[in-house]
């Protein structure tokens, strides 16, 4: 199975790059336009390959932008959910940016307890 978690050589820019480009052609694609609340919140899910609350997402966004309210992040995640482009760790009540949208078909999650990053797994292998 290789590597499951990301190394620290890992150039998480190339993830960022990706990811971005991935909603921006899905937007063009079905014609809807991301509000600045829904580009927010991508933008910190992005960040690193970590699950994080929806109180943790209005902390890291008053540390850059101005306060918005939880009411506001769980609406701009359910958008984000509903196109595919973050994940709902129900165990942790937390979200993790999709890390692979080619291969995003009911993805598992390994979550590690030391470094708290998400590795996320197409299902297939597992259900063999």
């Amino acid at each position: 199975m290789g590597q499951v978690f990301r190394s620290s050589k890992h150039s998480h820019e190339v993830c960022i790059k990706r990811a971005k480009s991935h909603a921006t052609g899905l937007a063009e694609s079905t014609g809807k336009k991301f509000g600045a609340n829904q580009l927010l919140v991508l933008d910190i899910l992005l960040q690193d390959h970590k699950a994080i609350s929806a109180y943790e997402i209005v902390e890291r966004i008053a540390r850059i932008a101005d306060r918005i309210q939880p009411v506001q992040v769980y609406r701009a995640l359910d958008v984000l959910l509903k196109l595919g482009l973050v994940h709902r760790l129900e165990s942790k009540n937390a979200y993790v940016a999709c890390s692979d949208h080619e291969k995003c078909e009911t993805p598992q999650f390994l979550h590690c307890s030391s470094c708290e990053q998400v590795a996320e797994l197409p299902a297939r292998p597992f259900l063999k």
